[in-house]
């Protein structure tokens, strides 16, 4: 059983690199479902205008927001970058990292979105990166970042997909808090998926 987990994890871990292969993977566990309560909780009501998605991914979020906004995503898979910014021309698509963002960037957002990032890195990178977004955001401004959530009562199963996550650092609630500048509100989700799976957001608003 062991040697079956890991090489199921192995090619998801290889499909998930490819941009085609990682959105059939997400919307086939309920992404699309997910998008759409985070967004109605936590994008529609902040007003935001300029928003940085750092680690964006395939950017599959932009098709759950309005056109009204200016998005500009960053990431280091320079395949995720050509197909996003292939599928959304309008929109700004940078590859590379969270570092040095002010030479990347001409003007600062007022909303900085980290989904599914912070449980990619250790502590340390987190930490330093969350630390680079508070200081290059407007004031006002806010980091929300989004990611799966290991609690001390999460089942056998529920484990398991964590388990099978790309991420080797899933956190619990309050880990995550943790790694913030400052203190942000926190909530836990879960049934955004079809699979047992709950998601942290946190929020710092910038003083």
């Amino acid at each position: 059983m062991p040697n079956i987990f890991w090489t199921i994890r192995g090619i998801l871990a290889q499909e998930s690199e490819k941009p085609n292969q990682y959105n059939l993977i997400q919307r086939f566990f309920g992404s699309q479902n997910m998008w759409l309560n985070f967004v109605d909780m936590y994008i529609r009501p902040l007003q935001a205008k300029q928003i940085l998605d750092i680690g964006c991914g395939t950017a599959e979020i932009v098709d759950y927001l309005t056109t009204d906004l200016s998005y500009t995503g960053i990431d280091s898979n320079q395949a995720y970058i050509h197909s996003s910014q292939g599928k959304h021309p309008t929109h700004q698509f940078i590859h590379g990292d969270w570092n040095a963002l002010e030479k990347k960037l001409s003007t600062k957002p007022d909303l900085i979105l980290c989904l599914g990032l912070l449980h990619h890195l250790d502590d340390a990178s987190a930490r330093s990166m969350l630390e680079t977004c508070y200081h290059f955001l407007e004031t006002g401004g806010r980091i929300i970042s989004l990611d799966g959530t290991m609690q001390e009562d999460s089942g056998r199963l529920e484990r398991l997909f964590y388990q099978v996550d790309r991420g080797r650092f899933i956190r619990s609630q309050e880990e995550y808090a943790q790694l913030f500048p400052q203190k942000p509100t926190t909530q836990l989700h879960k049934n955004w998926l079809r699979i047992p799976y709950r998601y942290t957001v946190c929020q710092l608003i910038k003083a």
